[in-house]
């Protein structure tokens, strides 16, 4: 029997050495607050293969100009998904994002953010990380 690669690699990049991720959290924001609710950084010499999501809900009508929104967001701030919610959103208004993937080397971020304009209004965001951190 011929072998095609060498005993012992390993075929799939997740067996090695794997480490389940999994953060959340929830925080509300008014009055012009970015508040963050969650970061995550990949270590030195890993890799991330994770999933994020967020759900965003008025709990105080926006009043009108004010707006809320929830914000995943990668390495150097760059936005990956951003979920608004329009002026005068009356209580109980949901934002859902989808559930975005990502994979990361070593020092990239990811961050789940709340953010409410000017106003009395105000949202709350519930946020989680969820995924596999391995050896790079």
């Amino acid at each position: 029997m011929r072998v095609a690669f060498p005993i012992g690699t390993r075929s799939a990049a997740l067996d090695r050495n794997p480490l389940t991720i999994l953060l959340g959290g929830s925080t509300s924001a008014t009055a012009n607050q970015d508040n963050q609710i969650v970061t995550y950084t990949v270590p030195q010499n890993r890799r991330a293969d994770l999933a994020v999501q967020t759900t965003l809900v008025v709990t105080t009508a926006l009043v009108a100009a004010q707006v809320g929104r929830s914000e995943i967001l990668g390495t150097g701030n760059v936005i990956i998904h951003e979920a608004e919610l329009e002026p005068a959103a009356p209580i109980g208004t949901r934002a859902d994002s989808p559930s975005i993937h990502v994979q990361l080397k070593a020092a990239d971020v990811v961050q789940i953010r709340v953010v409410a304009g000017a106003g009395a209004g105000q949202v709350v965001c519930n946020g989680g990380i969820q995924g596999v951190e391995y050896d790079a």
